[in-house]
């Protein structure tokens, strides 16, 4: 599977607001009705996906396999084989890690410990290729995982 390398709304988390806020304030009715639209972007993502067959253990255990075999590739240096994974700014970033980890230490060691603990979906965006037909498009979805890892490193 290669990236198509678009990021489309990049996650990032929302700053807390409080209660009173939220509520007595322009700003803050503002702010709630910003995150429902964005939980009903979330949720018609999630809809659309789920319609074209869409299974969520499914979808999660590719993403793990996905996640280990970017993190060995990395481990292993093998930037031919991580540039089809992963978007250009991403491929630069891990590159410049590459390159810096290899002037420090001689190897790395990397593995995952299985089972993974807990993955939440954190954000889902569809993205349509032609803006008339909603049967061609791809969905971004932003995973949470929380999992162990085992790291050697050898100078």
């Amino acid at each position: 599977m290669l990236s198509p390398g678009i990021i489309y709304e990049p996650y990032g988390p929302r700053e807390p607001i409080s209660f009173l806020r939220r509520w007595f304030t322009r700003n803050g009715w503002r702010r709630t009705k910003d995150d429902i639209f964005l939980e009903l972007k979330n949720a018609y993502a999630i809809a659309k996906l789920r319609k074209s067959g869409y299974s969520k253990a499914k979808f999660y255990t590719e993403a793990v396999n996905l996640y280990k075999e970017i993190n060995m590739l990395m481990a292993l240096g093998d930037k031919t084989s991580l540039r089809k994974m992963v978007t250009e700014q991403m491929y630069s970033a891990l590159k410049s890690e590459i390159k810096l980890r290899e002037s420090r230490w001689s190897s790395v060691y990397w593995e995952l410990i299985e089972p993974v603990i807990k993955i939440r979906t954190l954000r889902a965006r569809m993205a349509s290729i032609v803006s008339y037909d909603t049967c061609l498009f791809f969905c971004l979805c932003y995973l949470k995982k929380c999992m162990g890892h085992k790291c050697y490193i050898y100078i």
